[in-house]
């Protein structure tokens, strides 16, 4: 009898038996490793290479969902170990920002980095042989490589039992406590005729290029009725950028290298913003869904909040940000931006000089939106609070609807198409009635704001193309300074930028229009519920809905007159801070 142990004929463990592994050896009592090896079926030597090899586990496992931590493998290297890291980098990067990338694109950025680093294609040739076993040694499965935005089958059975048992989670809270958070990427200085209206920078040069797609993350939330929107989160790359010396931020701000939302970024926004948020307003549960990106936490709950994923795959079509909130929020931003820019055009020459002068006397990127130059950080976050101020509680409620994630929500005849034309139709009106554009025909107007205003959609290939590119310069520079190239959760620069008192700001109507919004919802809700229909007829059930729309639209009108003299008065004051009235 051959009693011969072939070494590497062992258990196989999985990455979440090892993390078990190393968690019980760190314990203050710990267990002999002798007695932890007969816990799992491993040698006592198995386990010392475990602790040998624990920060390269504790990375690696960090950067898989729950699911692949539970799959078996045998750790190897390919023939090109560095080559391999430095695309695994890429992807994780490209994954984190939401990038499709189908095999040809990883392939052929393979090829790239054998060029860059010298080696023969002879000898490192990216077939789909070697893609096949790259996936396999790096645990990547088909959906975290293309993203949410492929081709889905959604009568696929397995698909259906997930979504079935996330519809039993969301049923389980009131609609008014089920929110939804996405992050996006917007090019805040972008604008249509950008050489006629912002003639300061010319797109041509290579800084003119970087700086007209200078881009920030927006971290967008809401819930399900609509009443309540937590205050966006903005993630740019300056820590202290000058235009807030001597300002304070009309939002909450973090500084990032990339401008990128990681998970202790998610944690920070988590913990100082939509907590705050919702605690001030209900001590009842509360559910948060996300998409599965890899920037966001593992599902968990914590005082009574819930935080949970949508399946794979599904959040192009039951995410309610992406049926429409965020497509909102955006063309509101470049509705309020050109605004600004006409504004400035439209005013008297002598005002002209007078800010020109004090320009002069600025600190280098203080100078902004007010004095005929391309918005910095300041205006942006300005521009995104009025820009979110105005989104209806009928859009967020409508693209919940479309999302049919809430069965009290009916999503039959959800059209969310009026709304988003008649922003684009004012922005056309705005361009059309400025004298900067003589001789320009409509339709060429519409046609530049609506490439605009999609410049930096999540399906945008100028967004993803820009992206990638800063990919490959972190990735370069972090080569280069022989730096870690994997993600590290426990090493992050993120900073939040502390708020004394986030909602200080708020004024007593932000408050009220809000809950009595609610209010009416509630009725609604409950107008619509079996037990009300029991009592009222028909008849009066319409001559209710009727006094509730009324009511609603009283409201919405109200709160928009608010903006507007928000808008107006910050525009005043701008201009007596320098002297102008």
């Amino acid at each position: 009898m051959n009693l011969t142990h072939k070494r590497g004929a062992g258990l196989r463990l999985n990455d979440e038996q090892r993390l078990q592994i190393l968690d019980l050896v760190e314990q203050p009592s710990s267990p002999s490793l002798r007695n932890i090896g007969r816990q799992f079926g491993v040698s006592e030597s198995a386990i010392r290479s475990l602790i040998k090899k624990k920060d390269e586990i504790r990375l690696r496992a960090q950067q898989k969902d729950h699911n692949a931590r539970k799959k078996t493998f045998r750790g190897s290297k390919g023939k090109y170990p560095e080559l391999e890291e430095r695309l695994y980098a890429w992807i994780d990067a490209s994954r984190r920002l939401s990038i499709v990338l189908p095999p040809s694109v990883i392939m052929e950025k393979a090829r790239r980095l054998g060029s860059e680093m010298n080696i023969s294609e002879d000898d490192f040739k990216a077939t789909w042989g070697w893609f096949k076993k790259f996936r396999h040694r790096q645990c990547l499965n088909t959906i975290n490589l293309y993203g949410e935005g492929g081709a889905v089958d959604r009568n696929d059975p397995e698909l259906l039992a997930s979504l079935e048992r996330l519809y039993a989670i969301v049923n389980e809270y009131d609609p008014n406590n089920v929110y939804n958070m996405d992050e996006t990427g917007l090019f805040f200085r972008l604008a249509p005729r950008y050489t006629v209206l912002l003639p300061s920078e010319d797109p041509t040069t290579i800084r003119g290029k970087k700086k007209l797609l200078d881009r920030v993350t927006l971290v967008v939330c809401c819930n399900a009725t609509g009443t309540e929107k937590v205050p966006i989160t903005m993630i740019g790359k300056a820590k202290e950028p000058a235009c807030i010396v001597g300002n304070s931020w009309p939002l909450p701000y973090v500084a990032q290298r990339n401008a990128w939302i990681d998970i202790p970024c998610f944690n920070k926004w988590f913990d100082q913003v939509f907590v705050p948020f919702v605690r001030s307003r209900t001590n009842r549960k509360v559910l948060l869904i996300l998409d599965n990106a890899p920037g966001h936490a593992q599902a968990f709950e914590r005082d009574a909040i819930k935080v949970i994923f949508f399946p794979a795959n599904v959040t192009s079509w039951k995410q309610p940000m992406d049926m429409g909130i965020i497509a909102a929020l955006k063309k509101r931003y470049k509705y309020h931006l050109i605004r600004e820019i006409l504004a400035y055009h439209d005013s008297p020459d002598c005002v002209k000089i007078r800010l020109e002068d004090v320009a002069k006397r600025m600190r280098r990127g203080s100078i902004g939106l007010a004095f005929g130059k391309s918005p910095h950080l300041l205006d942006a976050a300005n521009l995104i609070v009025t820009a979110w101020n105005e989104i209806k509680q009928e859009t967020i409620f409508n693209c919940y609807r479309k999302a049919d994630i809430i069965s009290s929500f009916r999503a039959n005849d959800v059209d969310l198409q009026d709304g988003e034309m008649e922003c684009i139709d004012d922005l056309v009106a705005l361009l059309c009635n400025c004298n900067l554009l003589e001789n320009v025909h409509v339709e060429e107007i519409r046609d530049e704001i609506m490439e605009c205003v999609n410049a930096d959609s999540n399906e945008s290939e100028k967004l993803n193309q820009n992206l990638l590119e800063e990919i490959d310069e972190v990735i370069t520079q972090a080569s280069n300074a022989n730096e870690p190239l994997a993600y590290d959760e426990n090493n992050s620069d993120s900073e939040f930028v502390e708020i004394q008192d986030m909602h200080g700001c708020l004024k007593e109507e932000d408050v009220i229009i809000p809950e009595l919004l609610k209010d009416i919802v509630d009725c609604e809700l409950k107008l619509n519920s079996i037990t009300t229909t029991t009592y009222l007829s028909s008849e009066k059930a319409k001559q209710v809905q009727s006094a509730l729309s009324s009511a609603r639209r009283i409201i919405q009108e109200t709160n928009s007159a608010i903006v507007s003299k928000r808008i107006a008065k910050s525009r005043q004051m701008t201009l007596r801070d320098f002297g102008m009235k």
